[in-house]
């Protein structure tokens, strides 16, 4: 599967948007990035 730079781009705020911290960790949701990037460029 190839992306365009756009995409690439909006996977790497997506990641950084649905981060977040429990017990003084940060965690990240692919599940949730990928799933607006679907919604995002269907």
């Amino acid at each position: 599967m190839f992306f365009t730079l756009k995409e690439k781009s909006f996977m790497v705020e997506s990641y950084f948007r649905n981060a977040r911290k429990e017990n003084a960790e940060w965690t990240n949701s692919i599940s949730n990035c990928v799933e607006e990037l679907r919604e995002k460029f269907p």
